[in-house]
């Protein structure tokens, strides 16, 4: 397979200062004060193409080999379908091609090898950054022009730095450049929407609903943990989950003799002893969740993650010392995701997804 270095190569340009965004958005935030969060939300997109590009490779033309096969099937005899009428779904009319598949499935680094298993999550992405446009236009959600070339540029720029030039390889494949603009402005817009709607009030109160999750708590826990068949959740794991939890609570049966004879996770062995974490660690996140909802001594529910069962006992605490301010970006982008994730919901269930 060719060479990126098939598409034009541009000098390496002098590094250059990020200016501040327009004092002003439609909804009348000052995006200049929130300058650095704006960018830590999009910058997931252009890293990735970075990475990308300065491992990867497309062929001459800019199609890359899963595209390629994708595109067979819509081609006919001895005429070439470009990627941009390849439509792989359709949300509410609205068609998205296979381009604008191969521009999100660079974006996040998956190599040829890997594109045919990620093609379903990528196009329920694709689904998803959709509705959320719907729901933003039917807002009136806008973002500053000022600020969306600004952007812009910077994500060019980007390429431009691994030698690169974004619009040609992108017309190369039949992407217009308002589509790929489109998948820039739409976290920004996101962005202004969500500075609207979770205020200091909502950061307060999401701070004093979960205190131990925001505060730097740390926990220490033991568990029981029970395999999923042959990775699959099944029924019969979760009644024996049961039935040994049910011995547990009847003082019939300890935990620590309960762990000895029935798990089957490497720390059985140390009592089921996982140590020290945070709310975010090496745990899986469902079994960290509802472990920060858990008293000291207190046994809770049997925990479902892609591994198996979880049950989890809290054994000692420490207090987190951090404060509301500490946690104020942490809290916002979690806020933002959630409502994020209920809008898709929501519109998934009224919208024509073809």
């Amino acid at each position: 397979m060719p060479s990126l270095h098939s598409f034009p190569r541009l000098a390496m340009p002098p590094a250059q200062s990020q200016s501040d965004f327009s004092q002003k958005t439609s909804l009348g935030t000052s995006p200049k004060q929130h300058t650095q969060k704006l960018f830590q939300t999009t910058a997931v997109l252009w890293v990735g193409f970075c990475l990308t590009l300065a491992l990867g490779e497309l062929p001459d033309n800019g199609r890359t080999a899963f595209a390629s096969e994708q595109e067979s099937r819509a081609t006919s005899v001895g005429k070439q379908t470009p990627l941009h009428q390849v439509i792989v779904r359709r949300v509410n009319g609205r068609p998205i091609s296979l381009a604008q598949l191969e521009f999100l499935r660079i974006s996040r680094g998956i190599t040829d090898q890997d594109a045919a298993a990620a093609h379903k999550s990528l196009t329920e992405t694709l689904v998803d950054n959709e509705l959320i446009r719907e729901f933003l236009a039917r807002q009136k959600v806008t973002v500053a022009d000022a600020d969306i070339a600004r952007r812009k540029e910077q994500f060019i720029q980007q390429w431009k730095n691994f030698g690169y030039d974004l619009p040609t390889i992108t017309k190369s494949w039949g992407l217009a450049e308002p589509a790929w603009t489109a998948d820039i402005t739409t976290p920004l817009a996101w962005y202004v929407y969500s500075q609207s709607q979770i205020n200091d009030a909502a950061i307060a109160a999401e701070f004093k609903r979960q205190p131990k999750r925001w505060n730097g708590t740390r926990l220490r826990a033991r568990q029981l943990f029970l395999k999923w068949p042959a990775g699959q959740p099944d029924a019969a794991t979760r009644e024996k989950m049961a039935e040994i939890k049910a011995r547990i609570q009847a003082g019939q049966l300890s935990m620590e003799a309960a762990i000895r004879q029935f798990s089957e996770s490497p720390s059985a062995s140390q009592g089921g002893d996982v140590g020290w974490f945070g709310y975010r660690g090496r745990l899986p996140a469902a079994v960290s969740r509802a472990a920060y909802l858990q008293q000291v001594g207190e046994l809770g529910q049997p925990v479902e993650s892609p591994l198996g069962l979880h049950l989890i006992e809290v054994t000692d605490i420490r207090p987190g010392e951090l404060g509301i301010e500490d946690a104020r970006k942490e809290i916002f982008d979690e806020l933002s995701q959630t409502r994020w994730n209920e809008i898709v919901a929501k519109g998934r269930e009224s919208a024509t997804i073809e």
